[in-house]
């Protein structure tokens, strides 16, 4: 996807800047699990890719490069059993929240749909991706995924 076709220094910049603040989790925790907030994930890879950093913007994607977006995501593995949130939708909770089930999951889903549809517009995109940051006792895991629509 995106990773596995950027420069070896980038790669190893990215990594190295992951390393060290990795590391630096051990100060403030006894925690194996080194801790990365989410912020510094965006900062450390955007700076290492030199992608737009579009995370303040209050959308779908985190950054841009060139034409594809990219939604920055950190997550504790936690034995293979964790659920992750990819969005956010209280602010249309009046939308939804009194529907049905089946209801309730077209219309978060059409939200979603209409989310990344707005980003990609807006920014000028081809499509997107998740970039993700996967916390593992003495590691970091990278992983990406399209950040394709719902079909609904």
């Amino acid at each position: 996807m995106f990773y596995n076709n950027q420069s070896k220094d980038s790669i190893t910049k990215y990594k190295d800047s992951l390393k060290l603040i990795g590391s630096l989790s051990n100060i403030f925790s006894e925690s194996d699990v080194p801790y990365l907030y989410y912020r510094v994930a965006e900062k450390l890879f955007n700076k290492a890719f030199s992608a737009d950093d579009l995370s303040r913007s209050d959308v779908a994607i985190d950054s841009k490069f060139d034409r594809l977006g990219i939604g920055l995501k950190t997550f504790l593995r936690n034995n293979d059993k964790t659920f992750q949130k990819v969005a956010e939708f209280n602010k249309d909770k009046n939308l939804y929240d009194n529907l049905n089930i089946e209801q309730k999951i077209y219309k978060i889903a059409t939200l979603r749909n209409e989310r990344i549809k707005f980003a990609e517009n807006l920014f000028n995109l081809d499509n997107s991706i998740y970039h993700c940051v996967i916390r593992d006792k003495g590691t970091f895991n990278i992983f990406e995924e399209k950040m394709d629509y719902s079909k609904i």
